[in-house]
């Protein structure tokens, strides 16, 4: 609820028009809402009244790195660095924008040495794991990043309460309950204006938002899980939505799914003849967007294996919905179902409604 947490905290800055966390605070929701002009101005607010504050040079560093200003996020975590030599956020940080390419780089002696500072099966040793081995898969040494990209998803795993046979049989389950009879109940919505973006994480989900972003009748509007939440509120707190309900809707309460969806879309994208869904987990969903939105296009974004697969082992997601990614045998498990689910969806649902890509 970001533009409702704007709101209060545009209050807060009225009466306290220097307090950082308010500052901060405005700066991302800025962010979540698109406003990227917003978002910088706040940052850049918060550090103009707190200058030595390591807090807000790397929320602004982040904002930086996600708004694609490597250099600027570079500088600010260096300077965090130089208050604080083994700050292991900043030093993690700095293996995200740098690009390494020599094995006698200093940074790496940096990355090594905080490394070797931290507690084994801390989170500070997890991250310093992904760090360091991000920097020396760079320039070769393969045996020893891989060791620690391990050595890092160990930790991850040890901390995760994930169940893979629980993941790989709620996936056979929506195979199973999603039938051509269950498809043939969608509703008779006529808006073509939403365009869900699907794959596995490190797909290339964001490349292909960007580049329909660039069309001038195309807003992005990123992840958000927003689909999901509508079907949720169907049905009352105390009776959660089962499969066997959602593939018993009929016409108008798919209709009414689809209205709701498209008018929380919207919101702060003004005319814009399309906006983009970038919500992964939707793969669960498609039968579903289908019957609400029967007019909507999905594209499914596809990675090689092996590239997708070892991408997911060396990144750093968290959430329940990355349980999986933390040790190759569940990954593999994992891709192997996505690439049935796929299949699944793309023999039911009508041709030109999903484009591989």
């Amino acid at each position: 609820r970001h533009a409702e947490a704007r709101d209060v905290l545009l209050k807060g800055v009225r009466f306290h028009p220097g307090r950082l966390d308010v500052l901060l605070g405005l700066s991302a929701v800025h962010y979540h809402l698109q406003d990227e002009d917003g978002a910088r101005r706040w940052a850049d607010e918060a550090l103009r009244r707190h200058p030595d504050s390591v807090e807000a040079m790397l929320q602004k560093a982040n904002l930086l790195r996600d708004l694609g200003d490597l250099a600027g996020c570079e500088a600010l975590v260096r300077r965090v660095l130089e208050r604080e030599p083994d700050h292991v956020v900043a030093a993690f940080m700095l293996s995200q924008v740098r690009r390494f390419e020599d094995a006698d780089d200093p940074d790496i002696a940096l990355l090594r040495r905080i490394h070797g500072q931290t507690a084994e099966g801390s989170e500070d040793r997890k991250s310093m794991c992904f760090a360091l081995g991000r920097a020396l898969e760079a320039v070769g040494d393969h045996e020893a990043a891989f060791a620690l990209f391990r050595e890092g998803n160990e930790i991850c795993r040890g901390r995760m309460d994930y169940d893979a046979d629980a993941e790989l049989a709620h996936l056979h389950a929506v195979m199973e309950a999603w039938t051509p009879e269950a498809i043939g109940r969608a509703g008779g919505l006529e808006d073509d204006s939403p365009i869900f973006i699907v794959g596995m994480p490190r797909c290339g989900s964001t490349l292909v938002e960007q580049i329909l972003a660039a069309h001038p009748e195309v807003e992005a509007h990123g992840e958000w899980q927003g689909f999901e939440r509508v079907l949720a509120e169907m049905q009352p707190p105390d009776a959660p939505l089962t499969l066997e309900d959602v593939t018993s809707f009929g016409p108008e309460t798919w209709r009414q799914v689809g209205e709701a969806f498209v008018g929380r879309l919207r919101e702060g994208h003004g005319d814009a003849r399309h906006v983009t869904d970038k919500t992964l987990t939707n793969v669960r969903l498609l039968g579903a967007i289908h019957c609400a939105l029967p007019r909507a296009k999905i594209i499914h974004v596809r990675r090689h294996p092996l590239d997708a697969c070892w991408s997911l082992f060396k990144a750093v997601l968290e959430g329940w919905e990355h349980g999986y990614i933390y040790s190759l045998g569940e990954i593999g498990y994992r891709y192997r179902a996505y690439l049935r689910l796929m299949a699944h969806w793309r023999e039911l649902l009508p041709e030109g409604v999903m484009l591989d890509l």
